[in-house]
């Protein structure tokens, strides 16, 4: 059982659930969002406890609805910057047409 369907189930508030689980609301958030954060064991382990077993670690990982294959990664460099403008070598790159025409 997802912990989202759980808390609506129990009538829980993410406060009140993180309160149980000796957390904050907002890390229950990122517990429930798609995907999810996954729990360190020892709040998986105070997760488990709580729901009474209901909700466990197999819960927080999201099969592929593909026929179970892997998803595919992007195409292409990925280029990441912390702030500010996008190097030259960067910005060079994203005007080169693709496939090396």
């Amino acid at each position: 059982m997802l912990l989202k369907a759980y808390r609506r189930k129990m009538g829980l508030t993410a406060r009140a659930f993180a309160a149980l689980a000796g957390t904050s609301h907002p890390q229950v958030f990122r517990w429930e969002r798609v995907p999810p954060q996954i729990p360190r064991l020892r709040h998986m382990a105070r997760i488990r406890e709580v729901t009474g077993g209901l909700v466990t670690e197999t819960d927080f990982y999201q099969p592929n609805d593909e026929a179970g294959e892997p998803e595919e990664p992007p195409a292409g460099p990925v280029i990441r910057r912390k702030r500010g403008r996008p190097k030259r070598a960067a910005l060079e790159l994203m005007q080169e047409p693709l496939g090396g025409e």
